[in-house]
């Protein structure tokens, strides 16, 4: 073997570098909304008591599924077509569409607070049976609104691929927010009351220190320039016949629908074995989801990167060998991955007590689908330069179907395992009909075929 054949392997990783770099710096904000999450856990725990933990969980539920709701593809399709216009240079264009976003995210969010505001009295009193949650839910609303303004700094760095900034306005949020817990902590001034109107103020603080950073006009412009808002976001819009053509409205249509099925996907499992199953069936199942979540970290962490990257291409094969690098690089990372998957389950009833050996088997599966979906993570990010955004509502809403099926089928024989081979077969059906459509549409490239925004074969 020539020294030029066995330096190969350490050239590729060089090239892919960055890629990885980027990757590396993006599980950094997860890990620490993981971190602080946890100790948050433990100071709330400590200070409120079992009764008053519970309360803030039933509160805090609602206000970060409001946080959810403002959102559904609408940060998708603002990075999508930022980045876009990023590479074609267009920086007035990548401002009217952070700008439309903003003011997308912000009228969802004022409208779900609202919807939650004269709902909550029917949530507190007839769902919940604890009338004194009407107030709470209320007092929780404008860290719905807050959100939303603090995202209008992360969509700007990922559509400029600024990852280590956006890293750390991500993480500086979350510590932002821990200060004041720690705050709390120190004055001795534990109530559910106090820590909601302390996320308040840090929200606040947090969505006012960030915006700082980004300019202007990717949040506001003068009155006697806003007619060229709409002018401007056609302008970033491909114009290569290979490359999807969907209007910006539309995408986000289409980003709603398929997040809303995704969101739903994602919450059936618990939901349907909160019907069939025991309490204590349910806390095995939500000791195995553990083990799966840093690798729902670096999954998050590539798709980060990967979104920015695939909706910049302005070109078929450019989209095309894009694809190739990340999936090199995704498979690589499931390999290394897998060990964790196979073995690191078996700590199970090392770490959470003997009653949780059931974990491991449930903790296996939960990772391999994971891994599965580290690989179809690159083949979904590209296909989207294809016009399959229209495609995808269609295929989540068989995956759900699939899924709910499955759980029904299998949840009363097979109790939390059905669940976990629910979602595998969820991944397992969305990796081999998108591998399916961009195979073809690969093939259909080296041909000369039809342009890519043709869905079907």
């Amino acid at each position: 073997m020539t020294l030029p054949e066995v330096l190969a392997p350490a050239k590729r990783l060089l090239r892919t570098s960055r890629g990885v770099r980027d990757v590396s710096v993006s599980i950094l904000p997860q890990a620490v909304n993981s971190a602080v999450g946890f100790a948050t856990s433990i100071a709330l725990a400590r200070g409120l008591g079992a009764a008053g933990m519970g309360t803030y969980s039933l509160v805090i539920s609602i206000s970060t599924a409001l946080l959810t709701l403002s959102d559904l593809g609408i940060g998708h399709t603002a990075v999508r077509f930022a980045s876009h216009a990023v590479a074609q240079g267009n920086k007035i264009a990548q401002y009217a569409v952070l700008r439309r976003a903003l003011r997308w995210r912000l009228s969802t969010a004022a409208l779900v607070c609202l919807v939650t505001f004269l709902a909550a009295p029917y949530i507190a009193e007839r769902i919940w049976h604890t009338p004194e949650l009407t107030r709470l839910i209320r007092l929780s609303l404008p860290t719905a609104i807050f959100g939303a303004l603090a995202a209008a700094p992360i969509f700007y760095f990922q559509s400029m691929k600024q990852f280590a900034r956006n890293a750390v306005v991500q993480c500086m949020q979350a510590l932002i927010n821990f200060a004041g817990i720690l705050l709390l902590g120190w004055l001795n001034k534990w109530s559910v009351e106090a820590i909601i109107l302390t996320s308040i103020i840090s929200s606040a603080i947090g969505a006012g220190v960030f915006l700082g950073l980004v300019p202007r006009e990717t949040l506001w412009v003068p009155r006697r320039k806003r007619s060229q808002w709409c002018a401007d976001t056609e302008q970033q819009l491909p114009h290569d016949e290979r490359l999807d053509n969907t209007p910006m409205e539309t995408f986000a249509v289409y980003m709603v629908a398929s997040s809303i099925l995704v969101t739903l996907i994602l919450r059936a499992d618990l939901w349907l074995m909160g019907i069939y199953l025991p309490a204590d069936q349910i806390g095995r199942y939500t000791v195995a989801q553990k083990f799966s979540m840093p690798l729902m970290i670096i999954l998050g962490a590539l798709n980060t990167v990967l979104w920015p990257r695939a909706s910049g291409v302005v070109m078929q094969q450019e989209a095309l060998a894009l694809l190739r690098r990340a999936l090199k690089m995704s498979l690589l990372a499931a390999l290394a991955l897998l060990p964790y998957a196979i073995l690191v389950p078996f700590t199970a009833p090392y770490v959470f007590g003997a009653e949780y050996a059931g974990s491991v088997a449930l903790g296996q599966v939960l990772c391999f689908r994971c891994i599965l979906a580290l690989v179809t993570a690159p083949l979904g990010a590209v296909s989207y330069s294809f016009g399959m955004v229209r495609f995808y509502p269609l295929l989540n809403l068989v995956q759900l179907a699939m899924v709910v099926g499955l759980n029904i089928i299998l949840l009363p024989t097979w109790g939390p395992m059905g669940a976990a081979i629910a979602l595998l077969a969820n991944d397992t059906l969305g990796f081999v009909v998108i591998a399916s459509l961009m195979g073809y549409k690969a093939y259909a490239a080296r041909r000369g075929g039809p342009p890519c925004n043709a869905v079907a074969p």
